[in-house]
């Protein structure tokens, strides 16, 4: 164990439950206006690109503890700056719960 096995522990565990209160108010927030979101992924290309991410952001996350525990004081901290920045690269690129439809006006 390294000497800041605990705090990290404990950023984790603050930080699921901040994601899970998050997802939780994001989907009541839709439900409330009616609009049903799909958790799941349903067609093959979504399957496909999530199971992509998995092993991305896993890379991530084990390469920078691997190279923490090999004397790489701020690995964690630039594998965090890497995964956040793709992730917002990818909420950018590819935007998630797009629910509109366009319009047809009949002119």
């Amino acid at each position: 164990m390294t000497e800041h096995e605990n705090m990290w522990a404990l950023g984790m565990y603050i930080g699921a439950a901040s994601f899970g209160i998050f997802v939780a108010l994001y989907l009541y927030t839709f439900h409330l206006l009616g609009i049903k979101v799909s958790i799941l992924a349903r067609t093959k290309e979504r399957i496909k690109s999530e199971l992509v991410l998995l092993v991305i952001f896993g890379v991530i996350l084990i390469a920078g503890r691997q190279v923490r525990l090999l004397g790489f004081e701020f690995a964690p901290h630039i594998a965090a700056l890497i995964a956040g920045g793709y992730m917002a690269y990818l909420l950018y690129k590819y935007p998630t719960g797009e629910y509109l439809q366009g319009i047809k006006h009949n002119d």
